[in-house]
């Protein structure tokens, strides 16, 4: 069995068909174009259905967006990233989470809320440009 059937199968617990051959296709493509090993890096990939619109990093986690589930291989070993691990990814630790209630919520409940937190930071990113464009320059 060659590496990439091996991944799919590996992938096979953790997406549907669809976004599984998505994956291994952009794994494929970085592996040929940026030299990356889903066998030996960490990866984080987002898990959509189409392999163009995909991200895949290396050693870093991408923005996190709502609805969004994403796919972290780690020396070979794939899983699906926890609503938890996305939440302390947008800096809540596990005291916020449990005083807020966010720890009893669904996985999926959890990885919205974390990808809405982003929104946010967004929002202040822009609204600082908008306010700096608009300063007297010197």
């Amino acid at each position: 069995m060659d590496r990439m059937s091996e991944l799919d199968g590996l992938l096979t617990e953790v997406l549907n068909p669809r976004a599984r051959k998505s994956v291994v296709l952009k794994l494929a493509q970085c592996a040929k174009q940026k030299g990356w090993h889903w066998g030996r890096d960490l990866l984080v990939a987002t898990a959509g259905q189409s392999a163009s619109y995909m991200t895949l990093r290396k050693d870093v986690f991408p923005n996190l967006v709502p609805s969004s589930p994403f796919v972290v291989i780690r020396a070979g070993k794939p899983r699906l990233a926890s609503g938890l691990l996305s939440l302390a990814l947008q800096g809540l630790q596990a005291s916020e989470v449990e005083f807020m209630g966010l720890g009893d919520l669904p996985d999926d409940n959890q990885r919205d809320i974390a990808g809405n937190a982003f929104t946010a930071n967004v929002c202040i990113a822009n609204l600082v440009s908008v306010m700096l464009e608009l300063l007297p320059k010197s």
